[in-house]
């Protein structure tokens, strides 16, 4: 059974007993808990908890945008692919051909095998970084806040496959702030960055081929981190790409050990 809920004071107990265990715990929460505790202050944001038998057997925080077709798993807790399996339902029962977009515990096997039977797609796991301490870097090219006149160079070399396509991000500067890399006026790299939270986080970083290892990728950076402060900035980067790693060290990120993740998709009802 499932049940939608507009406060968590019921479920303390339920939900120390999910995040005490490493297994299956939520990196939004274990990096956060007001991820969770807050999360029903927030636009577009419901929860919900699976019961069976009167016992809970998962909690669920989601956010639901009907205008983008768009769904997110902001907070899951569960010991039990039976939970998984009931939520997802419900959800599709009623967004059908939605996209939805988790980011997950790698070690939690109930989640992971129930969006398997869903043919989700699954990226790479993600090491999360949190900005510490200022460090000097420098370029040649000139970094410089998004401008109207540069959006055809922008999309063009934006990625596509993601949700935060460049449109989307244009459509959305509230939320985020586009850093472009200049090379006589060319867009040689950009950065999407969000700015109006507490925590924020780079959600593209692009460099074109031929000015990799020039340092654009830590000016970008660097310039995002200096207008984001006083807020905290936070990275996912690939958890098995040393590099990738160690550019982010170099502009002051340290590793978050225990918070590592998955990001999986799928399209609802298909």
């Amino acid at each position: 059974m499932i049940r939608k809920i507009d406060s968590f004071d019921k479920y303390i107990e339920f939900i120390n007993y999910v995040t005490e265990d490493s297994c299956f715990t939520d990196p939004h929460y274990m990096y956060n808990s007001d991820n969770l505790f807050n999360a029903l202050k927030k636009k577009d944001h419901a929860a919900f908890v699976v019961t069976d038998d009167n016992r809970i057997a998962g909690l669920f925080v989601w956010l639901i945008v009907p205008e983008n077709r768009y769904i997110e798993m902001i907070t899951g807790l569960s010991k039990e692919e039976r939970a998984y399996f009931e939520m997802l339902a419900y959800l599709e029962n009623r967004y059908r051909d939605y996209q939805m977009d988790f980011v997950f515990n790698p070690k939690n096997r109930a989640l992971r095998a129930c969006l398997m039977t869903k043919r989700a797609e699954f990226e790479t796991e993600q090491q999360r970084m949190i900005w510490v301490k200022d460090k000097q870097v420098g370029s040649n090219f000139e970094i410089r806040l998004f401008q109207p006149k540069y959006t055809e160079q922008y999309l063009e070399i934006h990625n596509k496959e993601t949700y935060w396509t460049g449109e989307r991000v244009l459509n959305a500067p509230d939320r985020f702030r586009v850093f472009l890399a200049l090379d006589n006026n060319t867009i040689i790299g950009y950065l999407d960055v969000t700015f109006c939270y507490d925590d924020n986080e780079p959600y593209g970083l692009f460099v074109k081929e031929g000015y990799e290892n020039m340092g654009v990728e830590q000016s970008l950076l660097s310039e995002a981190i200096r207008l984001n402060k006083p807020q905290r900035m936070t990275a996912f980067v690939n958890a098995t790409d040393p590099k990738a790693i160690a550019l982010f060290e170099s502009v002051g990120f340290e590793t978050l050990n225990g918070q590592n993740s998955v990001y999986a998709s799928y399209r609802s009802g298909l």
